[in-house]
């Protein structure tokens, strides 16, 4: 298919890995040389890369990623020495940089990201036939459209295979464009959720001070009657109102990072709290506080004081 280049076969699956002084879950994935480099687009860091001989001959070597040495607790001095994938022994001839612009749709969390040739995993998991190929586009195959590329794979797919297997053609592209579309709508759904809540929370607070303005009267009047301006009078609600907010964020962000620490216990999966999000809680509660303080602080500056001192 002219239309297609850097074609490789692939087989992923998890297994168990042990090195010296590591035991714990592999991410294995049995690719072709040209895999690495050309679709994944990763970046060798030590040693060498996987090469067409090691297929061929069906090589017991294996690349291990950056991140997964870090999860092995060990350097580069790992080179040359044998890892047991499933009990059967690899060499380690390469170490991939971790390249966070080429990512993959899922984290593999704390297992170690393993490349070994395609060949090496079929005899590893006892396998005829490979999970996927992947390919990517020519120049010439950017200027088709899309879903009329993937049909022309598919029927080439099916002749040559004398229709006997179901295939199924998918755009990388697509799957990612989908799990965007997801994501965006989430995101809508839980701002809208977080801004009713903060609404809610606003008109909340927005009582509660009220209730104070009307217990604290004669307070106020004692207060303008030995000379206190009226802006010192909102300035005092509207800093009650925002601590009141703040004190509410803070608690707020505690128990969010606290909740997705203890879910991220559960199925392992990696978590990464930003700092610009709880920088963005502490700014949202203080607004809060403004925005539904203005209207009881004002309320309190306008109070008469001679009614006010009359005030029980």
């Amino acid at each position: 298919i002219p239309m297609l280049t850097t074609v490789s076969a692939m087989i992923t699956s998890n297994a168990e890995l042990v090195s010296e002084g590591f035991t714990g879950n592999a991410s294995v994935n049995g690719v072709e040389p040209i895999y690495i480099e050309d679709l994944a687009k990763r970046e060798l860091l030590h040693g060498r890369m996987m090469k067409h001989v090691d297929l061929t001959t069906y090589s017991d070597v294996c690349l291990i990623s950056e991140k997964g040495l870090k999860t092995m607790d060990c350097d580069q001095s790992i080179l040359g020495k044998t890892v047991k994938i499933n009990m059967q022994p690899f060499t380690v001839v390469g170490i991939l940089k971790e390249d966070l612009q080429a990512g993959k749709l899922f984290d593999t969390g704390d297992e170690v990201e393993v490349f070994i040739p395609y060949t090496s995993a079929q005899k590893l998991f006892q396998l005829r036939n490979v999970y996927w190929v992947s390919c990517k586009r020519s120049e010439e195959g950017m200027k088709m459209e899309l879903k009329e590329l993937l049909k022309r794979v598919e029927l080439v797919l099916r002749a040559k295979t004398g229709f006997r297997y179901d295939y199924e053609v998918e755009a990388l592209s697509e799957q990612l464009a989908e799990i965007n579309r997801i994501l965006t709508i989430l995101t809508l759904v839980i701002g809208a959720i977080g801004a009713l809540s903060l609404i809610v929370g606003g008109i909340g607070v927005m009582n509660i001070m009220l209730v104070s303005v009307t217990e604290r009267t004669r307070e106020i009047g004692i207060r303008v009657a030995v000379g206190a301006k009226t802006w010192s009078l909102i300035w005092q609600f509207l800093i009650e109102t925002m601590t009141v907010c703040f004190l509410g964020g803070l608690g707020g962000i505690g128990l969010g990072v606290l909740l997705v620490l203890g879910i991220s216990q559960v199925p392992k999966i990696p978590v990464v709290i930003s700092q610009g999000s709880i920088v963005a809680g502490i700014v949202f509660s203080l607004v809060t506080g403004i925005v539904f303080g203005i209207y009881p602080a004002f309320k309190a500056s306008r109070l008469d004081p001679i009614e006010c001192l009359r005030y029980e």
